[in-house]
């Protein structure tokens, strides 16, 4: 039986982009400019700490992250001062505002979402996105027009699974949750997520792995596959 959605929304991060492997490399190529060389150990020291800090935020404030209290600006500053010093939590606010870290674009999501808007289907976007950054990423990969809403969690101040972001996504689109789709990669935020609220999950599965709760679900291992099972 084939899908008949009036809306399909998208994660972002591995589902339309494929998101960086690198983060040392990206950090380190970012820093040099300001003249400030990443070893491994300072990446590690870094990471452990920015780890920290969203552990620490994540047990007090669940899945919702509350614009006001920055967290990305606030990852940011706590791996720079734990792998430079205290004086370089400075740089947190143009390290958390930029595109630091690469993305490159899936080579079919081009073609996919041409082909569902020839086929007339209405298309959201459904990000776990702290930076400023989300609307200029799709400028750059020229997907922006495909869309009739791209909501980052920074602007809901909420991330997924959390109900909220996918609440405020279907009620700009004017969508029921019976009559939505969300595709993504995280089985914890793109399935469960948009299970909880209703909409039916199509989980992006590039690796095959087995679903985590045994649960029935739509898989697809790239987006390509999602056409066949659209009518």
């Amino acid at each position: 039986m084939l899908l008949r959605p009036d809306v399909i929304f998208f994660d972002y991060g591995n589902t339309l982009v494929k998101d960086t492997e690198d983060w040392f490399g990206d950090i380190a190529r970012y820093l040099a400019p300001l003249g400030m060389e990443l070893t491994e150990d300072r990446f590690r020291i870094g990471k452990a700490a920015a780890e920290h800090y969203a552990g620490r935020y994540r047990q007090k404030n669940g899945t919702r992250t509350r614009l006001e209290d920055r967290f990305w600006f606030n990852y940011c500053k706590a791996f720079l001062e734990a792998a430079f010093g205290e004086g370089a939590g400075r740089l947190a606010e143009e390290m958390h505002a930029v595109q630091f870290f690469t993305n490159e674009i899936y080579p079919d999501t081009h073609a996919v979402l041409r082909e569902l808007r020839r086929r007339g289907y209405r298309l959201g976007v459904i990000s776990n996105w702290e930076a400023p950054t989300l609307p200029s990423l799709f400028e750059r990969f020229q997907i922006t027009h495909f869309f009739e809403k791209i909501l980052p969690s920074r602007d809901a101040e909420a991330s997924k699974p959390a109900p909220l972001i996918f609440q405020m996504a279907m009620s700009a689109l004017a969508v029921k949750p019976e009559y939505a789709v969300h595709v993504g990669d995280s089985f914890v935020c793109d399935v469960e997520g948009a299970r909880g609220v209703g909409i039916t999950p199509v989980w992006l599965n590039e690796r095959g792995d087995a679903v985590p709760d045994g649960s029935s679900v739509l898989q697809i291992r790239n987006l390509s596959g999602l056409l066949s099972l659209l009518a």
